[in-house]
């Protein structure tokens, strides 16, 4: 009797870290949504905004889209990197129900448990923006010649786009385009994320595009700086292609929704 005993508490020790060994390796599906927000209102593409800013008064956003990469979730003791690139498309947000509903990346396999924060670059490590559409299989967002300037030997990191009515009724066009080397920004979200095992685990991020333009300490004068295609290094041009880049990482923040 003492023997069965001793062999039914072996077997019940070894099922117990069977299954805890199983609960460790599994994995689940985790979305990543983006989506842009005026003022706490989702942000539809060519809709006018009120705004009082000086010598304005609506703007009207026509392109957002913008390249990420290195995208990884964190805890104390691992990280998981869920892809090295991605892209964000906003532009064809025009209507209620699109601007709301945003886009969805889908990362399927992600190891169940707690992270700490999740890690992102806006924009691309100087490696990669020295590569070619042509190095890349057709799946890939590095794989679309429109995102790509041959003469810059460069990929266009992000396109802000859209125009602005003035004080007196005219209107002013702006474009900020960013590229070449130098302008990744990697930031880190601390967040509390619990990918589960018992369904799909969404993270919302919100763009505010108001943030984009108006942040005391990061403004941009649409009236007297309306349009860069980047340019060298240390450039005007440089400056405030990286300064459009700088103030998107810096107007997106995770959903605590």
């Amino acid at each position: 009797m003492r023997i069965l005993s001793i062999f039914l508490l072996l077997a019940a020790i070894s099922f117990t870290a069977c299954e805890k060994d199983t609960d460790e390796n599994k994995t689940q599906t985790l979305e990543i949504a983006f989506k842009a927000e005026y003022n706490e209102q989702p942000l539809q593409m060519y809709q006018d905004q009120v705004i009082t800013e000086t010598g304005l008064t609506a703007i009207q956003f026509k392109r957002l889209e913008f390249f990420l990469s290195n995208i990884k979730l964190k805890s104390a003791s691992t990280t998981h990197e869920l892809t090295d690139v991605a892209y964000v498309d906003l532009t064809s947000k025009t209507t209620l129900e699109g601007a709301t509903e945003g886009i969805v990346m889908t990362y399927e396999d992600v190891p169940v448990g707690d992270y700490t924060s999740i890690e992102m670059g806006f924009g691309l490590p100087d490696a990669v923006n020295e590569t070619t559409p042509g190095d890349y299989s057709s799946d890939s967002p590095l794989a679309v010649n429109g995102n790509y300037w041959a003469s810059w030997s460069s990929y266009i990191l992000s396109k802000i786009e859209g125009g602005a009515t003035k004080s007196d009724s005219t209107s002013v066009a702006f474009l900020y385009h960013s590229g070449v080397n130098g302008m990744l920004n990697t930031k880190e979200f601390a967040h509390s994320i619990e990918v589960s095992a018992d369904g799909v685990t969404r993270l919302t991020f919100i763009i505010k595009a108001e943030d984009l333009f108006f942040k005391a300490g990061s403004e941009i004068d649409i009236l007297t700086n309306n349009s860069t295609h980047s340019g060298a290094a240390g450039s005007d041009g440089y400056n405030l292609a990286k300064l459009s880049l700088d103030n998107l990482a810096n107007a997106t923040e995770i959903s605590h929704h």
